[in-house]
């Protein structure tokens, strides 16, 4: 594993690059690093997982200071649905990726970290789920949806029934809107 942390510093710096393709190579990097690199990285999900939440644009607005806007873990009083901001805004504030392949790319790799790493992932459930919903809600892109939704399922099968139970309602109206 002597290469991985010198990955992983390219990864930092290149997830905050202005190129497209420096940040497209930066998650993507970090994906596979999740099927051989585990073991090293679950000592670093700290450090791991904002890197590839910066990739995943959960709004093309900045996220609101309160409550009402988006859904998540609170059901809110209109349709069922879910609020989103049950995590202060400032959780989403790294979200900023405007390039439909630079978020395919974070989704994918949360997936991978779901796969290879759950233990250590589905701790930030309140966290990463909710983005990656609001992706399966927003894009129009399939692939993206695609890529978010092998997410959602890897991520939501490491989940224990009392996790993942707030979020069933907006898992089953996103997969079948998607």
């Amino acid at each position: 594993m002597g290469r991985v942390p010198q990955v992983l510093t390219f990864a930092r710096a290149a997830v905050a690059s202005p190129s497209r393709g420096e940040r497209l190579g930066a998650l993507t990097v970090v994906a596979v690093l999740c099927e051989g690199g585990a073991v090293w990285l679950r000592r670093r999900m700290d450090d791991v997982l904002p890197l590839v939440m910066a990739g995943l644009q959960v709004s093309a607005r900045p996220w609101p200071g309160t409550h009402s806007a988006r859904r998540g873990p609170n059901a809110s009083a209109s349709k069922g649905r879910l609020d989103l901001c049950v995590a202060p805004a400032s959780a989403f504030a790294w979200a900023q990726d405007a390039d439909g392949d630079v978020r395919a790319a974070a989704a994918f790799a949360v997936g991978q970290m779901s796969e290879f790493m759950p233990v250590e992932v589905v701790e930030h459930h309140a966290q990463v789920l909710p983005a990656l919903l609001t992706v399966m809600a927003h894009e129009t892109d399939h692939d993206l949806q695609e890529r978010a939704c092998y997410a959602i399922d890897t991520f939501c099968e490491a989940l224990e029934p009392q996790e993942i139970a707030p979020y069933m309602a907006q898992v089953r109206e996103e997969a079948c809107d998607a």
